[in-house]
């Protein structure tokens, strides 16, 4: 899987980050693993003809001074695109 990781990360921003996932993103059932929704206007064609296969998303993990984004963009409803 293709991630990207930023590491060494100030304990203060990621809290900051942190807080933003509670707030916007949803938290999966893997302890510091979010749901990130991807906006419409960046679905490619065939995502955005599928309204039954929305919301898509990628996953952001959280570390003690890290976070890692991942670049796969799965659908929260099956694999039906």
């Amino acid at each position: 899987m293709r991630s990207y990781l930023i590491d060494e990360i100030s304990l203060a921003d990621l809290e900051k980050i942190a807080e933003f996932l509670r707030l916007k993103a949803t938290q999966s059932g893997l302890g510091k693993v979010f749901w990130v929704s991807l906006p419409p206007h960046l679905l490619s064609p065939k995502q955005a003809q599928h309204p039954q296969c929305q919301p898509h998303v990628f996953a952001a993990e959280l570390g003690a001074t890290w976070i890692k984004l991942e670049f796969f963009v799965r659908s929260m409803n099956g694999v039906g695109c």
